[in-house]
This record gives structure tokens, sequence and C-alpha cells, in this order.
């Protein structure tokens, strides 16, 4: 028997008149305790058990360890520093999942939407998120080309400047015209 509405599982609210829980869809029994449909998730074999999320209203895995989350059908491991993530993403160490900036998404901002439309593929390159720029770019496979006018160049001139950055012939023309003051 139920007396208020905490006596009821998963957003379950007791009838006072009853004493019993009526249950939201997706869960049943006397205290609204079991979830429906958690079969079909296979929450045991990722080390998770089924649970009813109230919020989007079915049901879903939780880990079983606390230092991990439930996202795209697989426990994961928790950020617990900006370092977890990638492009440029930060850490929230409240929930433990990182913050993508936008045009990244996914686990630990991984993805990098826009891709497709730069064919880097084709290009022998690899997309890259330039978080200074805040999109997708190219990065050329091979160190020995830089990416410039959507293609890898080859750098006759390669090596790095002081700061580790990869010398192009951009960056050398750059210098060439502020040391001879045509900037």
């Amino acid at each position: 028997k139920c007396v208020e509405d905490i006596d009821c599982d998963n957003g379950g609210e007791c009838n006072t008149k009853t004493g019993r829980c009526d249950c939201i869809p997706g869960t049943s029994g006397v205290n609204c305790a079991t979830v429906e449909n958690c079969t079909p998730l296979n929450c045991e074999e990722k080390e998770a058990k089924c649970i009813f999320d109230i919020k989007e209203g079915q049901p879903t895995c939780k880990c079983n360890d606390d230092n991990f989350y439930y996202e795209e059908e697989k426990c994961n491991q928790k950020c617990v520093e900006d370092a977890d993530c990638d492009n440029g993403g930060t850490c929230n160490t409240e929930t433990g999942r990182c913050e993508c900036l936008p045009g990244t998404s996914g686990l630990n901002c991984a993805r990098i939407e826009n891709c497709t439309p730069l064919n880097c593929e084709e290009k022998e390159a690899k997309c890259i998120f330039d978080i200074k720029e805040g999109q997708p770019t190219c990065n050329c496979n091979d160190d020995n080309f830089y990416y410039e006018e959507e293609r890898c160049n080859k750098d006759h001139y390669s090596g790095n400047n002081h700061e580790g950055q990869k010398w192009t012939s951009k960056i050398k023309v750059e210098i060439f015209m502020r040391y001879f003051g045509i900037y």
C-alpha cells in the first residue's frame, strides 16, 4: 500500500483512495518497480542494469560502475578533465560528460560534423576540427604536405618553427613580406 507518491517508483503516483500506485506507461507492478521492455536493451551484457528514464518515458541502461555513463548503447568512462575531451570540448566534472563545441558531437566530442562535403579522403587527407576557426578542415596524411586551397601541397622547405608549428610556404611568404616591410 502507498501513502504518498514517494512510495511509488519510476514516476508512479499514489492513489490515496485505493492505496495503490498508478504507474506510468512502461512500468508496472505493485509499486511500479517493474520496468517493461528491458530485454531488447541487453543491459546485463553491457555491465549495466535496466532502469526507467522518467524524462524520456522509456527504459534505458544505467552502468553498474558510477565512473561510467550509458550512451550510444554502451558504458563509457566519465571525463575528469578537459584533456579527456576531443576537439576543444570541456569536461563537465559534475556529469562526467564532455561539453562539445558547435560542429562537434558524440562521445568525448570525437565526432566532427560536416566533414563529408570536404572530401578529405579523396585528397589524401583526414578531416580534423580546427578549434581556432570553429570548423572542420582537412589535414594531409603525409607530414611533408600542407593543406591549402582545397588540396595537399608539397612543402619543399619542410621543418618546424620555434613553436613547433609546421613551416608552410604561406607562412614563409608572410615572414619574407614582413621582413622586407611589404606587410
